[in-house]
């Protein structure tokens, strides 16, 4: 049931992370494509910077590349849009008109003596593009009488550059193929013969009808009519910094994305090698880990003991030393009868001295020490051997030879299980480095891996 239950969730963060890979790889295709059009606006931007006209950069450097062919001026080769202008009055008509002027604008004049080189040149050479010039010869067609404009005509919102010689040219064309009659309504629309709304919808000769609102009709990055091109720089910019935030909120979600799937990642692995185990208590190391805390306190209490019997060894000593002397007297004593009053007279008072040395013991040695010590040592020897004074130095040693063999035994029982313990640190930081990347293996880390522990168990895995 564990395993089922691991397996579940497993397949959940395997299709959580494939859905975060893909997601990444459209945002990343999404900001390539923004920066693309971004380093393109910047591109356009810096060339309107440097010129008047507001031909996009591509058509210029056509123009450019055929007058050095040629070896001819480009003001000789004029694009019709740097030659015309919506009237300021008619502003309102502005968006509209540049829709229907817009490929004309794009399109070169050739005056009749450049036109065989021009000609010839574009045939001959491959372009990389799509390029539209005119014949520009003095009249569109010779014999023909002037058209009659509409009282409400496009081709009367417009101003013309004079000083152009392509100019009687420009507003022969306009009239003859752009009398479109600006209209304010759809009744007046439905009535002309050409007819233009504000919206950019065309009526145009023989019932053809046409509206291309692929772009807004008041989307000045796509104007190219006139010869300031300000306000286009500022549109173009506006769409520029649009484009930058845009790129920055996709290197956002891409890191996020990055975050999530690393997440995911290390998630996956985490359950596969929990999956490697069959048993909770194989992961069980809060168990050593209290046992080691009682293997510390009980380290604690034997350290405090050997404190006291370090005490005790260095009264021991002062009593050792104490009774050489007696015995020394006593043998002295024992050789002159005569002495023997002196012997017992410096007896009483040794002990009259060690009486007074155990009256300056402090009381807390004899209510909370000496009656545990004086229950372990009755029980390691012979109450008649603890009362004589022969055996006394026999018991010391025996008692501290009993308390180091304990000692060494509890140190080395703690050192096992902190060997062990520091054994499963190390297992455990192989099978989850992901985990364990800022934890080590030693008895310093008990802390963190209990953290650790307490938070697997916080997430309700299946034990």
């Amino acid at each position: 049931e564990n395993q089922a239950a691991l397996g579940v969730l497993r397949e959940r963060t395997e299709s959580r992370r494939s859905e975060l890979r893909e997601r990444e790889t459209e945002v990343s295709v999404r900001r390539q494509t923004l920066a693309g059009r971004h380093q393109g606006l910047v591109a356009e931007i810096t060339s309107l910077r440097l010129r008047l006209s507001s031909i996009p950069a591509g058509q210029l450097a056509l123009r450019r590349t055929l007058c050095e062919a040629l070896g001819t001026e480009e003001a000789l080769l004029p694009f019709a849009g740097e030659l015309m202008a919506v009237s300021e009055e008619e502003r309102d008509w502005e968006g509209a008109i540049e829709r229907v002027l817009h490929t004309l604008a794009l399109s070169l004049l050739v005056p009749d003596a450049l036109y065989p080189a021009v000609s010839e040149w574009v045939d001959r050479n491959s372009l990389g593009g799509r390029l539209v010039y005119y014949r520009a010869l003095s009249r569109e067609r010779d014999g023909e009488e002037p058209v009659s404009l509409s009282p409400s005509s496009l081709v009367r919102k417009l101003v013309l550059r004079q000083e152009s010689p392509h100019v009687s040219w420009l507003g022969e064309f306009l009239a003859r193929h752009f009398d479109y009659a600006c209209v304010a309504g759809m009744e007046e629309f439905r009535r002309e013969r050409q007819a233009l709304t504000r919206t950019g919808q065309i009526k145009g000769a023989r019932g053809r009808h046409e509206k291309d609102d692929r772009f807004p009709v008041g989307d000045r990055t796509r104007y190219v009519l006139g010869w300031s091109n300000k306000e286009k720089i500022a549109a173009l910019e506006r769409e520029a910094r649009s484009l930058e935030a845009q790129i920055v909120s996709c290197d956002r979600e891409r890191r996020e994305c990055l975050r999530e799937e690393k997440e995911a990642a290390a998630r996956i692995d985490l359950l596969g090698r929990i999956g490697e185990y069959q048993e909770y208590r194989e992961l069980d190391w809060r168990s050593l880990a209290l046992e080691l805390d009682r293997m510390r306190e009980e380290q604690r209490r034997l350290e405090e003991a050997s404190e006291i019997l370090r005490v005790l060894e260095a009264r021991l000593g002062a009593l050792e030393q104490s009774l050489r002397k007696t015995e020394e007297e006593i043998g002295a004593l024992q050789s002159a009868k005569g002495r023997e009053e002196h012997r017992k007279t410096s007896t009483q008072s040794r002990i009259a001295l060690l009486g007074k040395e155990l009256s300056e013991v402090p009381p807390v040695f004899f209510d909370d020490v000496f009656p545990g010590l004086t229950e372990e040592l009755e029980g390691m020897f012979p109450e008649d051997e603890l009362g004589s004074l022969d055996r006394l130095g026999a018991c010391e040693r025996g008692a501290r030879q009993a308390l180091n063999v304990r000692l060494e035994r509890e140190r080395n029982r703690r050192d096992g299980i902190r060997e062990r313990l520091v054994g499963r640190m190390h297992a455990f930081r192989r099978e989850f480095p992901a985990e364990t990347q800022e934890m080590d293996a030693g008895m310093s880390a008990a802390p963190s891996y209990r953290v650790l522990m307490e938070k697997l168990s916080g997430d309700d895995l299946p034990r």
